[in-house]
């Protein structure tokens, strides 16, 4: 797939975009709030090649960063300033917004496939994750057909033993969380998954913390390595929504609710104290509730599930 380098842009196109990022260091602040706020519930990076890249990016004074990789800076500048949610940033998060849109009309993307690269993507994710609305799912979630379409182009539901040990874990943690993301936007508009079983090869993500995942070695999900927080929580997120995949059709049965209920804690067996009572630890119980929640929607009358009042003890004796 084509890289453009920043130095071939049109300048009208270019400084206008350039203008409206912060200073370097506001920039730094903002990638910490993307980092604390945003990075744990949409993964999909690999936190010191991102940090790498904003520091290349803003010692490149001959402009040959790639186009793609500054859209990825501002997805994240824009991230971490809507999570701050600070009212003395409106102008700011609209301006770099609209930064961010400009650049991505220039690249032709997503609506030339030909464009695209795992930094677009990522970018492309990022954004319209933070902007999903589970109030409004139809227009909310409307980007997944052509993120997975565009993840399939790049052949990221294939694993391949070819990319870096980096590589593979960028890939796998794109691919999941289209999963994830699918299962979320099929349940609250009542649409047919767009990922299915057998359209994918590619392994679950690793449970490692992001700066523990070198070139030097491959690691695999459930490494017995130090684990992270953070993708012990997200492990049980992908882990529910293979499991809403089938039980979004049909009642699960008291076996199937078990083994997932066995699988959450595991997840949390191997967090450290010090994290039970983190909001790792919350999140991942919670998905044993959002399991049977979700699921009642078969049996319930097939209400939206943010319509449906549950209680977790009451609708698991339904099972």
């Amino acid at each position: 797939m084509s890289r453009l380098n920043l130095g071939k842009l049109p300048g009208d196109d270019l400084l206008p975009i350039l203008q409206s990022l912060p200073s370097p260091e506001d920039c730094n602040r903002l990638y910490q709030a993307f980092k604390f706020r945003v990075h744990p519930v949409v993964p999909i990076c690999h936190l010191p090649s991102l940090e790498q890249t904003m520091t290349e990016f803003w010692g490149d004074t001959a402009m040959t960063t790639s186009a793609d990789t500054l859209t990825l800076i501002l997805s994240v500048a824009y991230c971490g300033l809507v999570s701050i949610n600070d009212e003395r940033y409106v102008n700011l998060t609209k301006s770099i917004f609209i930064s961010y849109e400009r650049l991505l009309d220039v690249l032709s993307f997503p609506n030339d496939i030909s464009k695209a690269t795992v930094p677009l993507l990522q970018s492309y994710l990022i954004v319209n994750t933070c902007r999903a609305s589970q109030i409004e799912p139809l227009s909310s979630f409307s980007f997944l057909s052509s993120a997975v379409r565009i993840a399939q182009a790049l052949e990221l539901n294939l694993e391949r033993k070819s990319l870096s040990t980096v590589g593979k874990e960028v890939q796998r943690r794109i691919w999941w969380h289209l999963v994830y993301m699918d299962v979320e936007a099929a349940l609250v508009s009542g649409l047919p998954n767009l990922i299915h079983d057998d359209d994918y090869t590619t392994y679950m993500p690793c449970q490692l913390d992001d700066y523990s995942i070198t070139d030097t070695q491959d690691p695999v999900a459930g490494s017995l390595s130090v684990t992270s927080p953070m993708m012990l929580a997200m492990h049980g997120r992908w882990h529910w929504a293979l499991q809403m995949r089938t039980w979004r059709k049909r009642k699960p049965t008291l076996v199937e609710f078990q083994e997932f209920e066995k699988t959450v804690n595991d997840l949390l067996s191997k967090q450290a104290p010090v994290d039970n009572d983190g909001w790792s630890h919350t999140y991942l119980r919670l998905h044993l509730s959002r399991a049977v929640c979700s699921a009642a929607r078969g049996f319930l009358g097939g209400q939206p599930v943010n319509r449906i009042n549950c209680e977790h003890k009451v609708l698991r004796l339904g099972l």
